[in-house]
């Protein structure tokens, strides 16, 4: 179909991170303002799960932290907003 087509061939990633309190992972996606060109549905979820388990162990590093400072819940997951960009 003419659709899967043009995914094919023009599918074009923006990520951006939304910030909650100054993140590094969250900024130093924010500053690159990563655009990707995706080659399949995989390497959009192989993206998505780098990052994910970057800001889990950022999360849970920072948690542990704050854990042992106070007894603060730990932090709510970051939001990933995705926009696909096509360019026809």
């Amino acid at each position: 179909s003419i659709s899967k087509h043009l995914q094919k061939k023009l599918p074009v990633i923006l990520l951006k991170h939304i910030k909650p309190n100054n993140n590094p992972i969250t900024t130093k996606i924010l500053i690159n303002q990563t655009s990707l060109i995706l080659r399949s549905k995989r390497h959009l979820s192989n993206i998505l799960h780098k990052i994910r388990s970057k800001t889990d162990s950022n999360m849970r590093n920072k948690s542990a932290l704050e854990a042992r400072k106070s007894a603060s819940p730990a932090p709510a997951m970051p939001k990933f907003k995705l926009s696909l960009k096509h360019n026809y």
